[in-house]
């Protein structure tokens, strides 16, 4: 039988078992399943299983750690949002380590398969079917979108949830139906329990959200959002006497963007040992407090420094960061160049606030995220996924110039 390889379903169906197939191929040939890294997400979700709650550091011989270790209690934790633990979570009942982590990258990987879907429609939606088409491939072939859907992070999730927001911002239903305004209130905790910054986006758009829905509008969405919120804040408060508290990684995130020694810098020994005088329960929280103080110093001592860090780090996030050895790998760095070139030609060319205002706030909202903390390459992939059907629409640009002079 054959395919009807313009009939549009048939050819998304297609592009969404490349994705699945080249995401599987990855995960066969690529990804180490036996040595998979579950960094701090894996290691909260090992305490909880273990009766220590939700605690993570501990100090071994003034050397701090965090690696889950039969016999001793760590720290009650609040340095990971628990959005991508209860993911996780149930996962870790599965008993064999090497079938839990092809169980999750599995799962990973449809979800991939589902946002490719749902970027060809958020497209289709905002330019053509045809570009719609594009974008799908993109997200279906670029290798850092592979890569994500093969590890353990929160990228998968995050575009997911980043496509589906989006596509309800700019069908503008929420504002008239409140089954489309319950499904943006979902998504928008969702994504804040995975990265609690994204409150900011939410509060970037709330004069948008103010003019199109009114004052109620905004109202139960700040209502909801506090109320979904307020069993962390709770707990926190429980844990740590201190309210509000969302995160106690601020501190050391904000230091790591505002150091004398360089962008991403993590501290060394001596920082250990002068940070293991705190002791629970206010471990994280005093530390939080340190490592603030420093960047604040920081920044009042050396104002000057700030400009050139600032487009250190835009410069991290647009292009790619010279001093990660991730992406150093050709397969990252000629994509991310010839992305951003595409981007900038489609984001130019398509230019409309009324249509596109709320990916223009995002990407706003990304680059003042990256500006007063730091940007890894991971947040890079996050923001790219918004990227992309601009990215199409600049492509589409380039090879009808291509074929115009070419027919000439």
């Amino acid at each position: 039988m054959t395919i009807d390889i313009k009939n549009e379903n048939k050819r998304i169906i297609i592009i969404i078992l490349i994705a699945l197939v080249v995401r599987i191929l990855f995960l066969l040939t690529v990804t180490d399943i036996k040595n998979l890294k579950y960094y701090e997400y894996g290691e909260i979700v090992k305490n909880i299983n273990h009766g220590n709650g939700y605690s993570l550091f501990y100090f071994e011989n003034d050397s701090l750690k965090y690696k889950y270790k039969p016999g001793i209690e760590p720290f009650k934790s609040a340095y990971m949002p628990p959005g991508y633990i209860a993911f996780l979570y149930p996962f870790f009942f599965i008993n064999d380590e090497i079938i839990r982590s092809i169980v999750i990258l599995l799962i990973q990987i449809i979800i991939s398969a589902l946002n490719t879907f749902l970027l060809s429609y958020l497209t289709s939606r905002m330019f053509s079917k045809n570009i719609g088409i594009i974008a799908a491939c993109i997200y279906a072939l670029l290798p850092e979108f592979i890569y994500a859907s093969c590890n353990i992070n929160i990228v998968t999730l995050y575009h997911l949830g980043i496509l589906i927001l989006l596509f309800l911002l700019i069908d503008g239903k929420i504002y008239t139906n409140y089954l489309k305004l319950a499904y943006f209130i979902l998504v928008s905790i969702f994504m804040i329990y995975l990265r609690f910054e994204f409150i900011g986006f939410i509060l970037l758009i709330s004069i948008l959200l103010y003019k199109r829905g009114g004052i109620n509008k905004l109202g139960i969405i700040y209502l909801s959002l506090l109320i979904s919120l307020s069993p962390w804040i709770i707990r926190n408060y429980v844990v740590f006497q201190h309210f509000p508290l969302l995160s106690t990684s601020t501190g050391l995130n904000l230091f790591r963007g505002h150091n004398d020694h360089f962008v991403g810098y993590w501290g060394d020994e001596t920082f250990d040992k002068s940070l293991s005088h705190f002791q629970k329960p206010d471990y994280e929280y005093e530390t939080n407090r340190f490592y603030q103080n420093k960047a604040i110093n920081f920044i009042s001592n050396n104002p000057g420094d700030e400009i050139s860090l600032s487009f250190q780090k835009l410069f991290q996030l647009w292009v790619y960061n010279m001093d990660d050895k991730r992406t150093e790998n050709l397969f990252y760095k000629i994509p991310s160049i010839l992305i951003l070139a595409l981007f900038l030609l489609g984001l130019f060319h398509s230019y409309s606030y009324d249509r596109y205002k709320y990916f223009y706030l995002f990407f706003v909202f990304f680059s003042i995220v990256s500006v007063v903390f730091f940007a890894l390459p991971r947040y890079q992939t996050m923001l790219k996924v918004a990227m992309i059907p601009f990215v199409a629409y600049g492509l589409i640009m380039v090879w009808n110039y291509l074929k115009s002079r070419l027919s000439v």
